[in-house]
């Protein structure tokens, strides 16, 4: 049920209805949240802003039902792979369901309209026990559509995880999911056009330097 309901946000909702003016990438971009037993299923109904470097202020999720806490930064060139860092933090304020999970955050303006994805991790804070930075840089499917757009699929549920970090006879007192995504923006054809342009015009000015 959630999957089915990401992907139909993911193809269907990311439109001109959700679309905002272009802002400075990403900090002060405006984005959406979609879940999948995240921790309800539920769908975007606005935007949140993309903090400034150091604002660790959180954003109740448009759509959550106040269900789940939004805070995000931004560090240029810190990735493992010499890429940037796009760094969420998802609190609840409730507890979700033992099954499968997922998440879209839609819509961030990254200063481009084509990226990589060099990886991605996500851990869990569950308050008696954590999930480590875990590589699910396989489980996230990142395109551009009015935005950067990152579609995240649990293949196993939330009792899982916790029973592989805790003995069962705890409980979580919390879940505090961190998702980082490192990218690397791709130039627009365009814009190599251009530097192949300048690049032809610096050489022939080299040349006739020479004569």
């Amino acid at each position: 049920m959630f999957s089915r309901l990401l992907r139909s946000v993911a193809t269907l909702l990311i439109s001109a209805t959700l679309a905002g003016p272009a802002l400075a990438a990403p900090i002060g971009s405006s984005f959406f949240m979609a879940g999948g037993n995240f921790p309800y299923d539920f769908s975007p109904t606005g935007f949140m802003t993309f903090n400034a470097s150091g604002d660790l202020s959180v954003e109740i999720a448009p759509g959550s039902s106040s269900s789940l806490l939004v805070t995000e930064q931004f560090f240029a060139g810190a990735g493992a792979n010499g890429g940037d860092i796009l760094a969420f933090q998802f609190t609840f304020t409730d507890f979700p369901g033992p099954g499968p999970f997922g998440f879209l955050i839609g819509g961030l303006d990254i200063g481009g309209t084509q990226f990589q994805l060099l990886g991605a991790q996500l851990s869990v804070d569950f308050g008696v026990s954590s999930l480590g930075e875990t590589d699910v840089s396989s489980l996230v499917n990142a395109f551009y559509l009015d935005g950067a757009n990152f579609l995240f699929e649990a293949p196993v549920g939330w009792a899982d995880v916790f029973a592989s970090t805790s003995p069962t006879a705890q409980v979580p007192t919390q879940i505090v999911t961190t998702f980082l995504a490192e990218i690397r923006t791709v130039p627009e054809p365009s814009s190599l056009a251009l530097f192949a342009i300048a690049g032809l015009a610096f050489g022939c000015a080299r040349i006739r330097g020479k004569r």
